[in-house]
């Protein structure tokens, strides 16, 4: 697991599929580019409260990537090979 002090806010961010990420502890907030590095799958991001902010899949019908800005306490679900690029 990645972990948000560990990380540079510039460098982009390998998610392992199938595993939940919380913004801020395991990884910066801030604006991100998803993209689908191979295959498809859901990639979701709920706010702290529980809505759906995101709810795609990467990868199909020439979705590759999403731009989504992730706030403290989100929490991100990939089921697809994903890397977050930051946003500048």
């Amino acid at each position: 697991m990645v972990n948000a002090a560990m990380i540079q806010s510039n460098e982009p961010i390998k998610l392992v599929i199938g595993m939940q990420y919380v913004v801020g502890k395991d990884i910066p907030k801030g604006v991100y580019k998803a993209t689908a590095n191979s295959g498809h799958g859901d990639f979701i991001v709920y706010g702290q409260s529980g809505e759906n902010k995101v709810n795609i899949i990467l990868g199909e019908n020439n979705v590759s990537e999403q731009e989504f800005v992730a706030e403290e306490g989100d929490t991100i679900f990939t089921a697809v090979d994903t890397t977050l690029t930051p946003v500048n």
